[in-house]
């Protein structure tokens, strides 16, 4: 009987542990997609000011 008991609480703090992962693992998913649309974001605008450079030097 005890060892079912201790296999109960075992796997009620696997779970939990699961879920908190997962939570972890969505924030991160999150976090990482937006510092992708940042630096997307960033280098777009660094890309055309370079090329505005390259073509006012051009002329």
């Amino acid at each position: 009987m005890s060892a079912l008991l201790i296999l109960f609480v075992v796997t009620l703090f696997s779970l939990a542990a699961m879920q908190q992962i997962a939570q972890w693992q969505a924030g991160y998913q999150s976090l990482l997609k937006h510092e992708k649309e940042t630096f997307n974001t960033r280098f777009d605008d660094w890309s055309r000011q370079q090329s505005a450079a390259t073509s006012d030097t051009k002329d």
